[in-house]
């Protein structure tokens, strides 16, 4: 059962690959040269450049997609270590300033009337999301992106004890994947008749 789960996922993902690779494409959105299957650090300062645009969404919303898509795509091409060094790289650089967070605080603590905090909550609830809800939201948009996403939790959860810091992007995508969300999911044309993603255990 395990190996059919792990097949059914193996060809979701190739076709993901493929798909996300046309998105891209269309928009003439590149890496400038191969990123290779491990990510090695300086294919890794491209990505992060490329991840900081993704973010700040510049260019529209088509080409918002597309770099979501490039990225994906290329995310989907690393081999292990390559992934893992990709999410910590997302659990590093695109964290919560927790400097901003404590100023937010601070602020709302000391509001003098409650229109003032109302409105203080909301710039405190922003500066509690990181940056890379961001690009996981962008994710999620895409072809079959929730299933990208639960796949993408389930790397974190696995390469978690090598990289402790890995948790903060398990954490995030599990707020992210809400039971709304999976419920979606698994009624789905694609995924009817599939066991849970074993990420959904931990």
């Amino acid at each position: 059962m395990t190996e059919r789960r792990e097949g059914f996922w193996d060809r979701a993902l190739t076709q993901l690959s493929g798909a996300w690779q046309e998105i891209a494409d269309a928009t003439l959105v590149r890496v400038a040269g191969g990123v290779r299957p491990n990510l090695p650090d300086d294919d890794r300062d491209r990505l992060r450049s490329r991840v900081a645009e993704c973010i700040q969404a510049r260019g529209g919303e088509a080409l918002a997609r597309a770099r979501a898509a490039h990225l994906g795509h290329t995310y989907l091409d690393l081999d292990t270590e390559g992934r893992r060094r990709f999410l910590a790289m997302l659990a590093t650089d695109f964290d919560i300033d927790v400097e901003e967070v404590a100023r937010e605080a601070k602020a709302f603590l000391g509001a003098s009337d409650s229109e003032a905090r109302r409105a203080l909550a909301t710039s405190l609830r922003d500066a509690t999301e990181s940056p890379r809800m961001s690009l996981f939201t962008q994710f999620n948009g895409l072809p079959d992106g929730l299933k990208f996403l639960v796949d993408m939790r389930a790397d974190a959860l696995a390469g978690r004890r090598e990289e402790p810091v890995l948790v903060r992007v398990a954490d995030d995508l599990r707020r992210l994947l809400s039971p709304g969300s999976m419920s979606v999911f698994w009624s789905c044309g694609a995924c009817r008749g599939t066991a849970p993603h074993p990420c959904w255990k931990n």
